[in-house]
């Protein structure tokens, strides 16, 4: 389900489900995690089934367009972030997906899921990134979880750039 996390009729509805469902499951494990995930991939796939494997729900905040623009350049991201928002909503271990807009809209997830035991993944490059004591969302009690990467990890970034290569080399 893709929803809004600035949208009270969304986070209401969440918040009923999440009542039906702790009614079940008092230790109830919610995942929350973040990306581009332009061009999904099957590393995408591979890190999102390795999240679930820690969590009963898995939601997934796709990172807005500008945010990628801001990060990985004014060519990207490939597809618009309703597009990447519909192609992560759909594979299979993901639960719920919002678009993430900016860090405050991390912070609103982790306290939405809040009643739950809530576990923040990131990929193991982000530890060399920055303070993983500083992460959005540990200030609602979310516990980080550093999710290894891949010894064959490859990204969208090398994989454009290994197209680009083919298709200069087909052409020259």
């Amino acid at each position: 389900m893709i929803f809004d996390i600035r949208e009270s009729l969304d986070t209401d509805a969440i918040e009923a489900y999440l009542d039906r469902v702790m009614e079940r499951n008092a230790a109830l494990r919610v995942g929350i995690t973040t990306g581009v995930f332009d061009m999904t991939h099957a590393y995408h796939t591979l890190y999102l089934k390795r999240c679930k494997g820690r969590c009963d729900l898995l939601v997934v905040g796709v990172d807005a367009d500008h945010l990628v623009a801001a990060v990985k350049g004014p060519d990207r991201p490939i597809m618009n972030e309703q597009l990447r928002s519909l192609g992560v909503d759909s594979l299979k271990p993901v639960d719920f997906t919002f678009i993430l807009n900016d860090l405050e809209d991390l912070s609103l997830a982790a306290r939405l899921f809040r009643r739950a035991h809530v576990l923040l993944f990131k990929n193991q490059a982000f530890v060399g990134a920055g303070a993983p004591e500083k992460v959005v969302g540990l200030e609602h009690g979310a516990e980080l979880v550093i999710v290894p990467d891949l010894e064959v990890l490859t990204s969208t970034t090398e994989i454009i750039a290994s197209v680009q290569r083919r298709v200069s080399t087909d052409a020259g």
